[in-house]
């Protein structure tokens, strides 16, 4: 677990893994809400939510037909 976390925080640092990807990703996964991204990303993460379907929260967007 500890190298897992150690492996993430290198390719983070090597700029292998974008931001606005992990805060995605966290989202869709329940690990951290829209409030807690910071302001800078904030654009990014949610033009990328909206891209796949999902609101700020990582719900499906309901559309009406």
């Amino acid at each position: 677990m500890i190298v897992d976390k150690l492996k993430l925080i290198i390719n983070i640092l090597k700029g292998d893994i974008n931001m606005v990807d992990l805060y995605v990703c966290l989202i869709v996964n329940n690990r951290r809400s829209f409030a807690q991204v910071p302001t800078k990303f904030q654009d990014a993460v949610r033009t990328d939510l909206t891209a796949i379907g999902l609101d700020e929260n990582g719900n499906p967007v309901q559309t009406t037909q």
